[in-house]
């Protein structure tokens, strides 16, 4: 559009020109020309915003593309870990008479374990038998890879044992009482 083709955003005749006086007619012409320049600016400019805007939509869609990738290899390898350490929970404590429970979890992308025994006995008696050695060389096996050469994996420090019995009292998450378990 060019400036002889725009029409003047406000112009008055010249009996309302001289009622409303001239502060109020030089507002007007200012506003006209402010409208005016940004038609001739969103103009030429719009061309050159669309090509940075289209550039920019390019590059956010390839980075959520690539968030999405990572994400997906990340919970494959986060599965594939979940399967191995649960067979080699069941594996270790297959003998077992009292079979403790097994929560996994990640912590700075590394895999932590909790094992949770009924009771106290229960636990030495694991520890006895050798089920939480095995266990603890079987998920260093499995998980090696997830440390760094800076910080290599410990199976040691990410596995927690624990128990559910209090003194002489067992506790259930659920608050059900002994003899319910079973």
């Amino acid at each position: 559009m060019t400036r002889d083709e725009a029409q003047p955003v406000a112009q008055l005749d010249p009996q309302r020109r001289a009622a409303f006086g001239p502060h109020f007619i030089l507002a007007l012409r200012r506003l006209a020309a402010a409208v005016q320049l940004a038609q001739t600016l969103g103009l030429k400019g719009s061309i050159r915003a669309n090509r940075r805007m289209k550039s920019f939509l390019i590059m956010a869609g390839a980075l959520f593309l690539l968030f999405i990738v990572f994400m997906a290899r990340v919970r494959k390898r986060q599965k594939a870990h979940r399967e191995v350490c649960q067979a080699v929970f069941d594996a270790a404590y297959a003998k077992s008479e009292d079979v403790p429970s097994l929560q996994m979890s990640y912590g700075f992308g590394m895999p932590i374990f909790k094992v949770t025994h009924l009771s106290r006995a229960a636990h030495e008696r694991s520890e006895l038998s050798g089920a939480n050695a095995s266990f603890l060389r079987g998920v260093q096996a499995a998980c090696e890879e997830c440390g760094t050469q800076a910080n290599p994996y410990d199976a040691s420090r990410a596995i927690h044992f624990a128990w559910l019995e209090v003194g002489n009292e067992v506790l259930f998450p659920s608050g059900a009482s002994r003899d319910d378990a079973r």
